[in-house]
């Protein structure tokens, strides 16, 4: 982009990516009122399928036009929501902030506010997610999950409509939209359903030879979300995973402790591992690493590796 005092920035249509967008603008004008933003909204061929997204490439199909635009020089920044961003991005491009993360935890809406262990047998739970499918099973396995798509809103209206007894979406997205009612939301316990890696984050995509970028998002990059977000995605690389993948993960900074929990499951959910650690702040570097080649001595890469064989 040739005028400094401008940048582009590449996102989403849906009111999710939207907000997500408003919410860095104002971040870049507070800290460099001298800046114009300009905001290019795209269709993703993830917004375009009806189907199951693993059935055409997983969810990195929501970030590979945004990326294009980067490429092309048609944008500065693509906007993401980090728990959709696949592990393996764009030679020339880079995840160069993240901002503050709202809360991780998924949460089962319901039209009575009931929790998992009020609703009746046989009750239909609605999630586009193999990884909260396997660990709602695990809680109680006479339920029936069955796949949901569509936007926030949507998803929502299917609930209302009663073509579900209950959904599982992430709360931060709820939060984010104002949908959040405590009379019908029922927070997932952490120790119960792990989220997804980068779950509750916002990543700022660049080119990686983009220094006047790169220098603007140093100034409101969140180091702690940063630094946990990547430690939870060296899990899912080195387990060959990815976004759509049965494996979940939380990190957390306390205390100078890095505190970790990962979940893998089968595509079956007939088995499962989970694992818990801690890392002091010395040795915490490579804390995802680590996990994860605990998780494969456990046997994670045959349950990935069982998900890739059932595609």
């Amino acid at each position: 982009m040739k005028n400094d005092n401008l940048l582009t920035i590449a996102t989403r249509k849906s009111p999710l990516a939207m907000w997500q967008t408003l919410y860095t603008k104002r971040k870049i004008l507070d800290a460099f009122p001298h800046l114009r933003v300009k905001i290019v909204s795209i269709v993703t061929t993830g917004d375009k399928l009806s189907g199951k997204l693993t059935e055409f490439g997983g969810k990195g199909l929501f970030v590979k036009e945004l990326q294009q635009s980067l490429l092309d020089k048609k944008a500065d920044i693509a906007i993401h929501s980090m728990k959709d961003v696949p592990n393996f991005l764009p030679s020339s491009t880079q995840i160069v902030a993240m901002f503050k993360r709202e809360d991780p935890r998924d949460v089962l809406v319901t039209t009575r506010g009931k929790s998992l262990n009020e609703l009746s047998a046989n009750s239909i739970i609605g999630t586009s997610s193999i990884r909260r499918k396997i660990q709602i099973l695990e809680l109680r396995s006479d339920l029936l999950v069955t796949d949901l798509r569509g936007n926030v809103g949507t998803r929502l209206k299917k609930l209302e409509n009663d073509e579900y007894d209950a959904i599982i979406l992430a709360k931060a997205g709820l939060k984010r939209l104002g949908c959040l009612n405590d009379k019908k939301y029922k927070i997932c316990d952490l120790k119960e359903m792990i989220p997804a890696a980068g779950q509750g984050a916002i990543g700022v995509e660049a080119l990686s030879n983009n220094n006047r970028v790169k220098k603007i998002f140093a100034r409101l990059n969140c180091s702690n979300t940063f630094r946990c977000v990547m430690e939870e995605r060296k899990i899912i690389k080195k387990l060959g995973g990815d976004c759509g993948s049965p494996i979940a993960v939380f990190a957390k900074q306390k205390n100078k402790i890095l505190k970790m929990q990962a979940f893998v499951g089968d595509i079956v959910g007939s088995n499962s591992i989970r694992t818990v650690a801690d890392f002091p702040e010395n040795c915490s570097v490579n804390a995802g690493e680590s996990l994860a080649n605990v998780l494969i001595k456990l046997g994670a890469l045959r349950l990935v590796a069982g998900q890739r064989g059932l595609e």
